[in-house]
């Protein structure tokens, strides 16, 4: 239990999780070295960028994805609030959301 949030976990500690997540599951669909930039982003707690990449990344190669990774990128997605500064992708989001290629699976 966290202390500050009562049962709920910190918005810092939830976006941490969710992205290692997020890269983990997608890994296997992703090239080697943006997979490996995703890693490196989320080691050193890079999240906006690791969210920006990853953004990028699946859209633009129509990545599939499961109704559920779907949905666990639009909500790493929407943990930023908007307009960031240099995150072209999560400003974006909802659109990029939108456009996802998901896939029955």
């Amino acid at each position: 239990m966290n202390s500050e949030t009562g049962n709920e976990r910190s918005p810092a500690r939830r976006l941490a999780e969710l992205s290692g997540d997020v890269v983990k599951r997608l890994a296997d669909r992703l090239p080697a070295t943006t997979t490996e930039q995703l890693r490196t982003f989320h080691y050193v707690g890079e999240h906006g960028e690791l969210a920006d990449c990853l953004a990028a990344a699946i859209s633009k190669a129509r990545v599939p994805l499961t109704g559920d990774e779907r949905d666990a990128v639009a909500e790493l997605l929407r943990l930023f609030a908007i307009p960031t500064e240099g995150l072209h992708f999560v400003d974006r989001r909802e659109e990029i959301i939108a456009a996802l290629n998901v896939v029955d699976g």
